[in-house]
């Protein structure tokens, strides 16, 4: 039987990201961010640097996948369908929101599911097929730029600084990060997957007939996601902007 390494790539990558990010975190929020960030802001704070981080790392592969989309599958490591930047911020997203769980209070059922479904589920399967650079244009979409701006707003405004904004054009914004370039992302990711799939490529990665079926499962999942919360965050700007005009009008 043929040795197959693709599995094992992800497990290498995958794995020591993983590490590395958990204790970064731990470090940085332990040893600093909880002893000077209010703690309403605490959490908003460490969120930031990681998307900050994961955008920076997801960059270059990202704007390769958006420029040429038929051939986003394909990856930049020696096994074909692997992106190293996509493997290495797809473990981040499990270690962080793990990070999350263990030393935060007051998780709701909403969060718990989130954090199932969108941050060990789909990032295990993410890290182990090969999704090629599809990953980092998703990665960037779901964890990157968009959570970046909207949890540094929500930094700014849970710390009470002067420059903090409204409440209403926090989520003013919000509901356009998702509206103009969360969602389009995503579906943009999902759309490389398909092609990918359709063309070929997908077999010339794994000769496994399950792979593409459990790499769909995944897409769906992220999708689903995306579907989700944009459609809550944008609702949530309309309600607030209408209690805004009550208000104004009383």
């Amino acid at each position: 039987m043929k040795f197959d390494p693709t599995p094992y790539l992800g497990l290498g990558i995958g794995g020591s990201h993983f590490v590395a990010v958990f204790l970064f975190f731990c470090f940085l929020d332990q040893g600093f961010v909880r002893h000077v960030v209010p703690a309403k802001a605490r959490y908003f704070v460490l969120h930031v640097v990681f998307n900050s981080w994961l955008s920076l790392t997801v960059w270059a592969n990202a704007w390769t996948a958006l420029g040429a989309p038929g051939a986003a599958t394909q990856g930049d490591t020696e096994v074909a369908g692997f992106s190293s930047s996509g493997m290495a911020t797809t473990a981040g997203i499990a270690s962080f929101h793990l990070y999350h769980a263990c030393f935060f209070t007051g998780i709701d059922r909403e969060t718990v599911v989130h954090h199932i479904v969108s941050c060990v589920v789909t990032p295990a399967i993410g890290i182990m097929l090969p999704f090629g650079r599809v990953l980092d244009v998703s990665n960037l979409g779901m964890c990157g730029i968009p959570g970046g701006v909207d949890y540094l707003l929500l930094a700014l405004m849970k710390s009470q600084v002067s420059c903090a904004p409204s409440r209403l054009s926090q989520k003013r914004v919000s509901a356009l990060m998702h509206l103009l370039v969360r969602w389009p992302l995503m579906l943009l990711s999902a759309y490389m997957f398909l092609v990918g799939w359709n063309s070929g490529m997908l077999e010339a990665s794994s000769a496994n007939a399950v792979v593409p079926w459990l790499m769909l499962l995944a897409v769906f999942l992220h999708s689903a996601n995306a579907v989700y919360y944009c459609h809550k965050v944008i609702g949530n700007y309309y309600v607030a902007h209408a209690a805004a005009e009550v208000d104004k009008n009383k």
